[in-house]
């Protein structure tokens, strides 16, 4: 058995991996801050909108590349748009939900 048949298993399996539920949390991650950011620069400039995109995706480790090809993958296995989309919506309800707590809070 060569080397190469050895580790092709491996590289297989740690690519998988890489595209697994991390990756897709990762991305749900990114996607719930992009929402977030496009709220809160609705009248901003489009070019600084989208560097101000660009510098948050940066913070996940992702390109706007590599973002919109998460997309693609997630177009490639359509089973994964509903636990997706449910994973930004909680994400989003959590930021929503700790933004009026911290609202309701008395002055010190």
């Amino acid at each position: 058995m060569t080397m190469r048949a050895v580790h092709l298993p491996l590289i297989v399996l740690l690519l998988s991996c890489y595209e697994g539920p991390d990756r897709r949390s990762r991305l749900a991650d990114a996607y719930a801050d992009v929402l977030r950011y496009r709220d809160a620069t609705a009248r901003a400039e489009t070019s600084a909108v989208r560097q101000g995109i660009d510098s948050l995706l940066a913070g996940y480790g992702l390109t706007a590349e590599q973002f919109l090809a998460g997309f693609r993958d997630l177009a490639g296995d359509p089973a994964s748009f509903q636990p997706f989309f449910q994973g930004v919506e909680e994400r989003l309800a959590a930021t929503s939900a700790a933004a009026m707590e911290s609202s309701n809070r008395p002055a010190n």
